[in-house]
Protein backbone atom coordinates (compact mmCIF):
# COMPACT_ATOMS: atom_id res chain seq x y z
CA UNK A 1 0.00 0.00 0.00
CA UNK A 2 0.96 3.63 0.11
CA UNK A 3 2.64 5.47 2.83
CA UNK A 4 4.58 8.58 3.11
CA UNK A 5 8.70 8.35 4.27
CA UNK A 6 11.05 10.79 5.37
CA UNK A 7 14.69 10.20 3.70
CA UNK A 8 16.76 8.59 6.41
CA UNK A 9 19.82 10.64 5.40
CA UNK A 10 18.80 13.74 7.04
CA UNK A 11 16.46 12.55 10.08
CA UNK A 12 15.27 16.59 10.65
CA UNK A 13 14.04 16.69 7.65
CA UNK A 14 10.35 17.00 6.63
CA UNK A 15 10.51 16.54 2.87
CA UNK A 16 7.92 13.78 2.79
CA UNK A 17 7.90 11.48 0.07
CA UNK A 18 4.82 9.02 -1.12
CA UNK A 19 5.66 6.02 -2.01
CA UNK A 20 4.29 2.19 -2.56
CA UNK A 21 5.45 0.00 -0.18
CA UNK A 22 5.24 -3.77 0.18
CA UNK A 23 6.43 -6.44 3.09
CA UNK A 24 7.57 -9.30 1.71
CA UNK A 25 10.07 -12.28 2.76
CA UNK A 26 11.51 -10.11 6.09
CA UNK A 27 11.83 -6.58 3.51
CA UNK A 28 10.03 -3.46 3.59
CA UNK A 29 10.67 -2.89 -0.26
CA UNK A 30 9.33 0.54 -1.50
CA UNK A 31 8.38 1.32 -5.44
CA UNK A 32 7.95 4.85 -7.22
CA UNK A 33 4.20 5.85 -6.60
CA UNK A 34 3.89 6.75 -10.43
CA UNK A 35 3.19 3.11 -11.37
CA UNK A 36 1.10 0.55 -10.12
CA UNK A 37 1.94 -3.30 -9.79
CA UNK A 38 -0.98 -3.84 -12.42
CA UNK A 39 0.89 -1.79 -14.76
CA UNK A 40 2.30 -3.83 -17.04
CA UNK A 41 5.22 -1.59 -17.44
CA UNK A 42 5.71 -1.71 -13.32
CA UNK A 43 9.02 -1.69 -12.58
CA UNK A 44 9.98 -4.66 -10.63
CA UNK A 45 13.12 -2.89 -9.41
CA UNK A 46 12.34 -1.26 -5.97
CA UNK A 47 14.17 2.14 -4.64
CA UNK A 48 14.89 0.89 -1.83
CA UNK A 49 14.92 -1.70 0.45
CA UNK A 50 14.87 -2.62 4.35
CA UNK A 51 15.32 -5.44 6.72
CA UNK A 52 12.97 -6.30 8.79
CA UNK A 53 14.19 -9.30 10.53
CA UNK A 54 15.50 -8.11 14.36
CA UNK A 55 13.82 -4.26 13.72
CA UNK A 56 11.64 -2.60 15.91
CA UNK A 57 8.30 -0.44 14.93
CA UNK A 58 6.96 1.83 16.94
CA UNK A 59 3.49 3.91 17.11
CA UNK A 60 4.59 7.56 16.65
CA UNK A 61 2.28 10.51 15.76
CA UNK A 62 4.06 12.29 12.79
CA UNK A 63 3.12 12.81 9.49
CA UNK A 64 2.83 15.65 6.20
CA UNK A 65 -0.07 17.62 6.62
CA UNK A 66 -1.94 16.21 3.88
CA UNK A 67 -1.66 12.69 5.27
CA UNK A 68 -2.52 13.06 9.21
CA UNK A 69 0.04 11.77 12.14
CA UNK A 70 -0.26 8.40 11.43
CA UNK A 71 3.18 7.75 12.17
CA UNK A 72 5.92 4.57 11.75
CA UNK A 73 9.38 4.64 13.34
CA UNK A 74 11.37 1.79 12.39
CA UNK A 75 14.47 1.42 13.58
CA UNK A 76 17.20 -1.45 13.02
CA UNK A 77 20.49 -2.10 14.57
CA UNK A 78 22.23 -2.45 10.54
CA UNK A 79 21.09 1.07 9.94
CA UNK A 80 23.39 3.52 10.09
CA UNK A 81 23.99 5.96 14.51
CA UNK A 82 21.31 7.32 15.04
CA UNK A 83 19.08 6.78 11.81
CA UNK A 84 15.97 5.67 11.75
CA UNK A 85 13.18 5.41 9.32
CA UNK A 86 9.89 7.45 9.61
CA UNK A 87 6.69 6.12 7.78
CA UNK A 88 3.41 7.85 7.88
CA UNK A 89 0.41 5.45 6.70
CA UNK A 90 -2.90 7.56 5.13
CA UNK A 91 -5.53 6.65 8.11
CA UNK A 92 -5.15 5.52 11.40
CA UNK A 93 -6.53 1.81 9.88
CA UNK A 94 -3.87 1.75 7.89
CA UNK A 95 -1.00 2.42 10.47
CA UNK A 96 -2.50 -0.18 12.82
CA UNK A 97 -1.80 -2.99 9.78
CA UNK A 98 1.65 -1.77 8.64
CA UNK A 99 2.11 -1.86 12.31
CA UNK A 100 1.23 -5.76 12.72
CA UNK A 101 2.75 -5.96 9.46
CA UNK A 102 6.25 -5.01 9.81
CA UNK A 103 6.39 -6.45 13.29
CA UNK A 104 5.16 -10.04 11.46
CA UNK A 105 8.12 -9.83 9.15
Amino acid sequence: GYMWKLPMKDTRSEKWQRRLFMAKDGFLLYYDPKKSPEDPHFDNKPKGVIPLGGCSVELIERGPKESGMHGLKVTHHDFYTGRHLVLCAESEDEQRAWFDALNDC
